[in-house]
């Protein structure tokens, strides 16, 4: 959710919770990931996404939406991999 402005990049759910909530943030762009540990750089890694997408997605008809959208799948896959060892799927899901 680049748009967002502090540039949220997961959310933590119970499993159990069948609500169309995304459940609660816990990571963004600003404060970096609260309830598990990833790397300063893979931090950095999404910081760098979602600056991508506010220095030039708004107004710009020539954004490379597709690189984009790329990268921000590879970050959310290597996320889900790097703390999925720390998240039992019965408990909880990534998003």
């Amino acid at each position: 959710m680049a748009d967002f402005g502090f540039g949220p990049y997961a959310w933590l759910k119970d499993a159990s919770d069948e609500s169309a909530s995304v459940g609660i943030n816990i990571a963004n762009s600003q404060t970096g990931m609260t309830e598990f540990y990833i790397s300063d750089s893979f931090q950095k890694g999404f910081a760098h996404w979602i600056g991508r997408f506010e220095r030039g997605a708004l107004g710009s008809p020539g954004f490379p939406w597709a690189s984009f959208h790329n990268e921000g799948l590879a970050l959310s896959r290597r996320l889900k991999e790097e703390i999925g060892e720390s998240c039992q799927r019965d408990q909880c899901e990534t998003v």
